[in-house]
């Protein structure tokens, strides 16, 4: 594995759709996408209970009240970047994301991959808190049901390059 260059500033990836759009699959799939390119990454899955136990990696289990179970909050060191991975971005969600950003992803992530609905001021606002460099990517309701994972994955493949991982 090459060295990556180490990101100056912090860069955050806002996964933008609404509600059952494929949001937390699509970032899911970042997380799997980069656990079969940089095997040797440190890993440390904070959530969901469900992915903890069909793992072998470092557990740190602290789940907020708010929290839905399918979504996912994971940090992924490769080489000199650590990269945050953030599901929970509904408007429900805005506790959650509010902790992620603040205990888990800053100030150490650099790269940091979450979530949003389109037009919610209140994910925006303490998304911008974060960092002035945001990439929002728009993530459109795949109405094929036989196409989702596929959409997913490249949605996935795409947030990576974009990244520059």
């Amino acid at each position: 594995m090459s060295k990556l260059s180490k990101t100056v500033e912090k860069q955050i990836f806002v996964l933008v759709g609404p509600h059952n759009s494929g949001k937390t699959s699509t970032l899911m799939e970042v997380f799997n996408v980069l656990n079969d390119k940089y095997p040797k990454g440190k890993r440390n899955i904070i959530l969901p209970r469900k992915l903890l136990t069909e793992t072998n990696v470092k557990i740190d289990i602290k789940i907020e009240k708010s929290y839905d179970i399918r979504d996912i909050r994971i940090t992924i060191e490769i080489g000199e970047n650590l990269i945050g991975i953030e599901s929970c971005g509904d408007p429900s969600g805005y506790d959650c994301l509010r902790v992620a950003l603040k205990k888990y992803f800053s100030p150490n992530c650099n790269i940091i991959f979450c979530a949003a609905r389109p037009n919610d001021k209140k994910i925006n606002k303490l998304i911008n808190s974060y960092s002035k460099n945001i990439t929002p990517i728009e993530k459109a309701i795949e109405h094929n049901k036989q196409l989702h994972s596929k959409s997913n994955l490249e949605m996935a493949e795409y947030l990576i390059k974009a990244a520059g991982l």
